[in-house]
């Protein structure tokens, strides 16, 4: 599907999961991207000069602000670093705590024991759950290395839920270094064996590893015809 954003700029629509619209141009070597969400807009690419001259067309039709640099984007702050670029939502968080008076609870990885399945009605509640507030001190990093490689990680747990009996199946995606995508999910109906579970896995991975090779296809990516999909299975 082709859309006509501006005159002189003629940009392609990609279908994507996510939640914004994207777009795309490219013309030769030159590759401009635009993602909109709702009245927030970014704009990336590899040609400065494509950018810049967009960015003016926008500011003469409507009236827009120019922030620069992306720092922050719905609720995502973004820090620039020598080996990259870090993702994390801290000043969110922050925000968060302050609107519910929570700033002054201790901060926990995690307040359950690795590992645990926990059980409905067993066990002893955890004190005071007010108390505890999540770690804002964490953040996604993604590499400024060429390496452009996709790599797929699934794995599955039997019978996680102790409950309903039902498996939890999940997955992650790495380019390069850089994880881009993830999930884990309990599954929707019982599994009778350990094997089907780990089938039934490694089909959400590779939907979703087919996906991102698609959208990655739409930006130039196009050596991805090989990927390995590792699986924790015997």
């Amino acid at each position: 599907m082709v859309c006509q954003v501006v005159p002189g700029f003629v940009f392609q629509r990609v279908p994507t999961l996510l939640q914004c619209s994207l777009f795309k141009r490219v013309s030769g070597d030159s590759l401009v991207i635009l993602a909109i969400y709702v009245d927030d807009i970014t704009l990336t690419g590899t040609d400065l000069a494509e950018i810049s001259d967009l960015k003016s067309f926008l500011q003469a039709e409507f009236k827009i602000k120019n922030l620069g640099s992306l720092n922050y984007f719905l609720g995502i702050e973004v820090l620039y670093t020598p080996s990259g670029v870090v993702l994390h939502q801290k000043k969110f968080l922050h925000d968060l705590l302050t609107a519910f008076h929570s700033l002054d609870c201790s901060s926990v990885v995690c307040p359950v024991e690795l590992n645990a399945k926990l059980k409905a009605g067993v066990g002893d509640p955890l004190p005071k759950p007010e108390e505890y507030r999540w770690t804002s001190d964490f953040g996604i990093i993604f590499n400024s290395s060429s390496d452009l490689s996709l790599v797929v990680y699934c794995d599955s747990d039997w019978g996680a839920c102790v409950d309903s009996r039902r498996s939890v199946s999940s997955f992650c995606v790495l380019l390069g270094s850089s994880v881009i995508g993830w999930k884990s999910k309990k599954q929707a109906v019982v599994s009778l064996s350990s094997a089907e579970v780990e089938y039934k896995s490694m089909s959400k991975a590779v939907a979703e590893i087919t996906w991102v090779t698609r959208l990655l296809s739409d930006f130039g990516l196009t050596d991805l015809s090989s990927i390995p999909l590792f699986g924790d299975n015997q």
